[in-house]
């Protein structure tokens, strides 16, 4: 499955809000599901001995910005662009 140039976006924004904490965002490059590789995200710190969240790579972009803005604080995603989904955007 391709992502979408908005989801490859949030992707990159995220693993540089993780580096900048001392993380690393690691996405499953596991080519079937299985109880260990559930196909998704898992947070590491930087020499890979804890794991945070996604210990089985089962963490969705939406688990892991909901954990680094729990941990870190709303700042730390630092500025939106302009140029997220319209699609997303909330009406008034």
């Amino acid at each position: 499955m391709n992502a979408t140039p908005h989801e490859q976006r949030r992707e990159a924004r995220l693993r540089r809000a993780a580096k900048r904490n001392g993380l690393v965002l690691k996405k499953s490059r596991a080519r079937r599901w299985s109880p260990d590789n559930q196909g998704l995200y898992t947070l590491l710190t930087f020499n890979n001995v804890q794991c945070p969240i996604g210990e089985r790579f089962d963490a969705s972009l939406d688990d892991i910005e909901a954990y680094l803005v729990e941990r870190f604080g709303r700042q730390v995603l630092g500025p939106v662009s302009y140029h997220e989904d319209p699609r997303e955007a909330e009406e008034d």
